[in-house]
């Protein structure tokens, strides 16, 4: 007994010290997908997969956190080098898509502790990480850049959503909520439109191998969901709100809102034929890896946020759109969790059969 507890405790203190920083997109792909079967009347999968997810949020924040304690070096490591250091925003996206459930299911206090912490957190990461690349990295782009970059857009419209979502609880404190909230808005869609000019330059003019295209591309298609979902937020309250000024508002929101949705959409056809190029073509074995949540969470971004688009044009093909990625999404998150869980036993097992050997 005394061995396997042994035997467990080195292989989690492995698994802690190899944490990659883009994990807490496990909370991103858990939550979104809790979102949209919350938005189909799937409550009992909603609240299953949400009480996952804020699991999931909760052991991660304590893994990091003993991470950042033991291993402080690797840590540093991964926020100066421009190929990881995106992966610390899905902290701040995982957070608020937690937050923004709280705060549609009546939970604000709890929602806005979430925001604030993970605006402060963002508004950090974001000042430290672009600073450095200016004024440090020495890499060039083909070997820099990557879908993870995107995951900045993801993070900046996770706190736009939450703010819209708080709203009705935070005016007595932030009058001009909506409207900061607008502003924000379209410096994430101007940050996603600057990041995907270096995703684009970097897959079209450098070479680019079937080890390249990794799951975290697909960000480029969620990234831009997730600017539709919270334009679809945007209009909703501006359309009802009592102040002029913010309802001539409403139509540049509507038509870039659907412009954002066109655009994901479009996305997916070219990442199905980047995959089919890099796994059927190449060969290249699908194993599981921290990085497929990267897919995942877009797809059920996707759901979601076209959900959305239904409610706001009633144009029944985004309604079957919806429900058909939702279950596209339900399978990818499945697979991706049972392989996770084997990855897991599988390590266990390995160490187990070390130890019996020496």
């Amino acid at each position: 007994m005394r061995q396997k507890i042994d035997q467990m405790r080195t292989l989690l203190r492995q698994r802690i010290e190899g944490l990659p920083p883009g994990y807490f997109a496990l909370v991103m792909a858990t939550g979104i997908l809790a979102a949209a079967a919350d938005e189909w009347g799937f409550h009992p999968l909603a609240l299953t997969l949400f009480a996952i997810a804020a699991l999931a949020h909760l052991i991660l924040l304590l893994m990091n956190g003993i991470r950042v304690i033991t291993v402080p070096r690797r840590v540093l490591a991964d926020c100066a080098d421009p190929r990881t250091c995106f992966g610390f925003f899905t902290v701040v996206a995982g957070g608020n898509v937690l937050a923004s459930w709280l705060a549609v299911h009546h939970y604000p206090a709890i929602a806005s502790w979430l925001w604030v912490g993970d605006t402060a957190l963002g508004l950090v990461l974001a000042n430290v990480f672009f600073t450095a690349l200016v004024v440090r990295n020495t890499q060039p782009l083909p070997s820099s850049v990557n879908g993870t970059w995107l995951i900045a857009a993801v993070a900046t419209h996770s706190v736009v959503i939450v703010a819209v979502d708080l709203a009705p609880w935070m005016r007595a404190f932030i009058p001009n909520v909506i409207f900061v909230a607008w502003l924000v808005w379209t410096c994430g869609l101007a940050l996603y439109a600057l990041i995907l000019a270096f995703v684009w330059q970097r897959l079209l003019f450098s070479d680019v191998s079937p080890h390249d295209l990794t799951p975290p591309y697909w960000i480029s298609m969620g990234a831009a969901a997730i600017g539709a979902l919270a334009g679809t937020r945007l209009v909703a309250t501006l359309g009802s709100s009592a102040t002029e000024s913010l309802q001539l508002l409403v139509p540049f929101t509507y038509g870039l809102t659907l412009l954002m949705w066109g655009w994901a959409t479009w996305w997916i056809p070219q990442l199905i034929i980047f995959g089919v190029w890099r796994h059927v073509a190449h060969r290249q074995a699908i194993r599981y890896d921290s990085s497929l949540w990267g897919m995942v969470f877009p797809l059920g971004m996707y759901a979601t946020v076209t959900a959305q688009i239904w409610s706001m044009t009633r144009w029944g093909v985004a309604a079957t759109l919806s429900l058909v990625f939702l279950w596209i999404a339900g399978a990818a998150w499945l697979a991706t969790f049972v392989g996770m869980v084997r990855s897991w036993l599988s390590a266990l097992s390995r160490r187990r059969l070390y130890s019996n050997n020496s």
